[in-house]
């Protein structure tokens, strides 16, 4: 059965298994390919599973697309995101994300680009 909690499960497997671009690709592809739309908890999976794996921009890029797909960042989101930049010691993109959240603003301010696999991804499904 396809549904959104199998995507959560399949994405928090990839999670664990520390296959961040695997969860960005099963993320990308899960409504044009089963129809599945995904919901916060798949983007903060997905984004997880970037942070744990030093990935915090490709885990910033997965924010930057929230408010497109009409969810608002929240506190989660920019825990993951902290986490994320603590690992790899990215202290300028912490700040940043920090001033930004103390602004009160719901989109970054110079969103990275999404890294070239995520765009691959979405045209072998469109």
């Amino acid at each position: 059965r396809r549904d959104v909690v199998t995507l959560n499960t399949a994405l928090s497997a990839l999670d664990c298994g520390e296959q961040w671009s695997h969860a960005l690709r099963l993320l990308a592809g899960a409504r044009a390919y089963a129809g599945v739309p995904a919901d916060r908890i798949s983007h903060n999976t997905a984004m997880g599973a970037c942070g744990k794996a030093g990935q915090w921009q490709a885990a910033l890029a997965v924010l930057t697309e929230l408010p497109a797909k009409s969810f608002s960042p929240d506190v989660i989101d920019y825990s993951v995101i902290t986490d994320s930049c603590e690992r790899v010691r990215a202290l300028a993109a912490g700040v940043r994300l920090a001033s930004w959240v103390a602004t009160g603003r719901t989109r970054p301010l110079a969103p990275p680009a999404p890294p070239a696999y995520v765009h691959q991804t979405r045209q072998k499904f469109h």
